[in-house]
């Protein structure tokens, strides 16, 4: 039977990076708002661009992982102790055997993954978007779902086999690339003063 991981608790949320680093954050017993993740991520921007072919893009998030730039999850992470690593990889199967290794640790998955493939958001076929942001918080190996927090209240079921196609989807801008994050907590620490001020 689907069952969330012991202990793994699920609330609406703002947005999804934040929203998934708190549900990971609270999972480890480090109780930190939404709200003060963002800013330690140094995560409010402003972002417009138009491809050809595809519709307008805006968002509101900066410190996206790239050359140069470590992303909001190992900042965030970073200035709170905690140990962030990012993973990406082209297997599937790889992709796919990690995560059963995290989840049967014991430990939620922080997933990219593309939205346009997630049953839960009944969204029209065209739409993709694959910088959007889970937590797979728990897996039954009989029935092949696992279970995902997005920012509402509830845990969707998804099928093993959707959850590929929206962490594999080659859609741009943003393709997921199976990118997964790790936490370790060994260290994790209350934010010092420097880190809440500029």
């Amino acid at each position: 039977m689907l069952h969330p991981l012991p202990g793994f608790d699920t609330y609406p949320t703002h947005h999804c990076v934040t929203g998934s680093l708190k549900h990971v954050y609270d999972y480890h017993g480090f109780g930190v708002s939404e709200d003060l993740l963002l800013g330690l991520g140094r995560g409010l921007g402003f972002v417009y661009f138009h491809i050809k072919g595809t519709d307008p893009f805006y968002g509101g998030r900066a410190n996206v992982a790239r050359p140069g730039e470590e992303g909001l999850e190992k900042t965030a992470g970073r200035r709170t102790g905690v140990a962030v690593e990012s993973h990406a990889t082209a297997s599937a199967r790889t992709a796919q055997a990690a995560l059963r290794e995290l989840l049967e640790a014991g430990e939620p998955v922080l997933v990219y993954l593309d939205m346009g493939f997630l049953p839960y958001f009944e969204l029209p076929p065209d739409y993709h978007f694959g910088g959007h942001v889970v937590v797979v918080a728990g897996y039954d190996p009989d029935t092949g779902q696992v279970l995902v927090a997005d920012r509402d209240r509830d845990l969707h079921p998804v099928g093993w086999e959707a959850l590929e196609q929206a962490r594999g989807s080659r859609y741009k801008p943003f393709p997921p690339r199976h990118a997964w994050y790790t936490f370790d907590f060994a260290a994790a620490r209350p934010p010092s003063g420097n880190a809440l001020t500029p």
